[in-house]
């Protein structure tokens, strides 16, 4: 469900599934949650992600609620139906978003 890629000193995840719901979220906080300690700069690439519901932001808040104050995250690739979500409960406030991997890297650069 979720590969981990380097690039530019940041760490990515893609999210390889099309829905993040009650189905799977579960599973995706216990596989995300060991992967992303000991990162402080760090990209959830969401490109395959084509629906998620607010379960599935539960668990994404979940993992990164442990992080350091530090450490920065970025989210890219929101296809339209996940950005919906992602605005409609707020959580383009509290992630930085992109449109792709490089402008993430630059906001986690400028952050």
């Amino acid at each position: 469900m979720i590969k981990t890629e380097t690039s530019a000193g940041v760490t990515i995840f893609v999210i390889e599934t099309q829905r993040l719901d009650a189905s799977n979220a579960t599973a995706f906080h216990s596989q995300l949650a060991p992967l992303i300690k000991g990162h402080d700069r760090i990209i959830l690439d969401f490109t395959s992600v084509e629906f998620m519901d607010s379960t599935g932001i539960g668990a994404l808040v979940g993992v990164t609620k442990g992080k350091s104050p530090d450490a920065r995250i970025a989210m890219c690739g929101l296809t339209p139906a996940v950005e919906t979500i992602f605005k409609l409960l707020r959580m383009d406030m509290f992630f930085l978003v992109a449109a792709d991997r490089s402008d993430a890297i630059a906001l986690l650069e400028g952050a």
